[in-house]
């Protein structure tokens, strides 16, 4: 990863998700139906994303995070689809620390 891939991903991470997805497509010049392909969804799919008319599940939004990298920050991508979604930061922040806990104690069990 280049210093102006980070930069990219850094300034791509301050628009709303479907605005990142319209964006880092168009930086690896994609078109819809390229991206659609390379995750296994239709054309008329990426566009009602890319619009904001339909958000995005847990598993697509990591596949999308995988496919435009370098130039999504997937844990602030993921954050931003959670947003959408409704849930809270607090509440992101509470299970991430459960999480860290379990695995910490699955770890001396």
């Amino acid at each position: 990863m280049f210093i102006t891939d980070v930069y990219i991903a850094a300034k791509l991470s301050n628009l709303p998700y479907n605005e990142q997805i319209r964006e880092a497509r168009k930086l690896k010049n994609w078109l819809q139906k390229d991206l659609g392909e390379k995750l296994g969804v239709c054309l008329s799919y990426i566009s009602k994303v890319e619009n904001g008319k339909e958000v995005l599940s847990i598993d697509l939004a990591k596949k999308i995070s995988k496919v435009l990298a370098p130039y999504i920050n997937k844990t602030a991508f993921i954050r931003k689809v959670l947003e959408k979604k409704g849930v809270k930061e607090e509440d992101i922040y509470f299970f991430k620390h459960l999480i860290a806990k379990i695995k910490k104690f699955l770890k001396k069990a």
